[in-house]
């Protein structure tokens, strides 16, 4: 049927492939078919022409797929009714045909399902121009521990010196951390953007309170340290502040806390697959997170503690912000 040499080019598939996608009455349409009436003169369904030309060329070989332009169904409708008319086309090749329109017109609308769920996935580079305008959680504790967290471990509580959320004591003769803290009560979906901040009252550099500010996706804490298995965390020890990874890597540079600073403000921008860490005007980390892109996470603070009360107010959480888009 197309043993014609002018046609066996990749010039003329691609015309095929943008008729295709334009849809009847288009330039491109209309060209296509104008060439191909010369050597198939007697098919009267256009659009069989197009698509018979078509799969004859890419025979063999692999090509980008057809993604119907605005109208296309509509068009390729018009153009059945008017064959049809003309023709006189049996009812039975009209209804298969309409089948096919319905085909390409679902695989055009999952592909654009795909399209935007990657869209909403984004990048680093999504992620830092993402502007957050909604708070969902603002909490500075001074009146104790909201309904929107939920507490775990060693209960955490609000330090009579500075109204700000501490550590709980354990025991003053233990030389290892126990840990306890507050998650959000609402995990958060995977595929939305988040912003957490969160505000450190810092008296003094301490390695007996370890504050990490945390993402998990299970609320099975376990162990002294009140830990899940899978975690992204910002630690903060000793006036150190890091990042790891849910394999317990290290992600990015620590950063050592300027002296004489009583306060430090850490932000986590996450998406599905990202995260960007900022310690005041500083850059931790920015790059993958870990996490499973596909299942929600819960983010919270935990505070390691050990040793005597009296040291436990000096890394204290002053307040918490939670936003998204």
């Amino acid at each position: 049927m197309f043993e014609t040499a002018e046609f066996e080019t990749d010039e003329f598939l691609k015309l095929l492939t943008d008729a295709l996608r334009a849809g009847p009455g288009s330039p491109e349409w209309r060209e296509a078919v104008s060439r191909l009436r010369r050597i198939n003169p007697s098919e009267a369904d256009e659009y069989r022409l197009l698509i018979a030309a078509r799969e004859h060329l890419e025979s063999g070989r692999e090509y980008r797929s057809i993604r119907p332009g605005p109208g296309f169904t509509r068009k390729v409708m018009e153009s059945i009714q008017r064959e049809a008319s003309r023709a006189g086309m049996p009812a039975g090749n009209v209804l298969i045909i309409l089948g096919a329109t319905a085909v390409v017109a679902a695989i055009a609308v999952i592909a654009l399902v795909l399209i935007r769920g990657s869209a909403q996935q984004g990048t680093v580079a999504d992620l830092l121009a993402t502007e957050f305008r909604t708070t969902l959680v603002s909490a500075d504790f001074a009146g104790g521990i909201g309904s929107e967290w939920k507490t775990f471990g060693v209960q955490p509580v609000v330090s009579a010196k500075n109204r700000s959320l501490r550590g709980g004591f354990y025991s003053a003769h233990e030389r290892e951390y126990y840990g306890g803290g507050i998650h959000l009560n609402e995990a958060l979906p995977a595929d939305r953007a988040v912003l957490l901040e969160m505000t450190l009252r810092t008296a003094r550099p301490a390695s007996q309170v370890d504050v990490q500010l945390f993402f998990t996706q299970d609320l099975a804490f376990a162990g002294p340290k009140a830990a899940t298995q899978h975690e992204l965390v910002v630690d903060v020890c000793n006036g150190q502040v890091s990042v790891f990874r849910p394999d317990a890597s290290l992600a990015g540079e620590p950063m050592k806390l300027a002296a004489g600073r009583d306060e430090a403000t850490i932000s986590v921008r996450m998406n599905a697959r990202f995260v960007i860490v900022r310690c005041q005007d500083r850059e931790l980390y920015a790059g993958p997170h870990g996490l499973d892109p596909q299942r929600p996470r819960w983010p919270g603070v935990r505070f390691l503690t050990m040793g005597p009360e009296k040291g436990l107010d000096d890394v204290t959480v002053q307040s918490i912000r939670v936003m998204v888009p």
